[in-house]
């Protein structure tokens, strides 16, 4: 669709100007990329390269960080359920889930329960970091692994959902300032 499009530049954080012709086009950067990774997430499935973490992150750790994220934001209660008890649930589905999600996402994870390596979705991108929290709650919690279909999507959803830019600063650092983590094998191993 933007093919035929020429990047004008950034409006503010979230809003590019595009141009085709004489029309000049206002898009909203975080709709655009989401839609892209989900694209490109369903079309590189089981052909993605890998970006290593710097240092590996437990899952159980990072859960309970997302629900405390959750309960600031007003989304989580004490009638939900303790969070330990819900964090060391979602990080034993997540690790019954592992070969899955290598084999068909890159998505490493040790018989610990730490997370190594991410997909690269977008070659020379990485996402914002300080989102991980997040997404691996929403993989625990928002992924249906009931239905094959499902799961791919719902995946594909996440992953989009993750890695969509949602600042002009994503695109600079990994959210907290620091220098986004570096691909490794950073283009697709499938290339057609």
């Amino acid at each position: 669709i933007f093919r035929q499009h020429v990047y004008v530049g950034m409006a503010d954080n979230t809003l590019a100007l595009l141009q085709h012709k004489r029309k000049l086009y206002l898009i909203q950067v975080p709709i655009v990329t989401k839609e892209l990774v989900y694209q490109q997430a369903l079309r590189r499935f089981g052909c993605f390269g890998t970006i290593k973490l710097s240092s590996p992150a437990s899952l159980y750790e990072l859960l309970l960080m997302a629900m405390d994220e959750e309960e600031a934001a007003g989304h989580w209660t004490p009638e939900d359920g303790p969070k330990d008890e819900i964090a060391k649930l979602g990080a034993e589905l997540l690790l019954e889930k592992k070969p899955m999600l290598l084999e068909y996402f890159q998505i490493h994870i040790d018989d610990e329960g730490s997370l190594h390596t991410l997909p690269v979705i977008l070659d020379q991108y990485t996402p914002d970091l300080s989102r991980l929290p997040e997404f691996v709650l929403t993989l625990a919690n928002e992924v249906n692994w009931e239905s094959e279909k499902e799961c791919f999507q719902t995946l594909a959803e996440a992953l989009a959902s993750f890695y969509s830019v949602q600042s002009i600063v994503d695109l600079a650092s990994d959210g907290a300032g620091r220098p986004a983590e570096e691909p490794i094998g950073g283009t697709n191993p499938c290339e057609w």
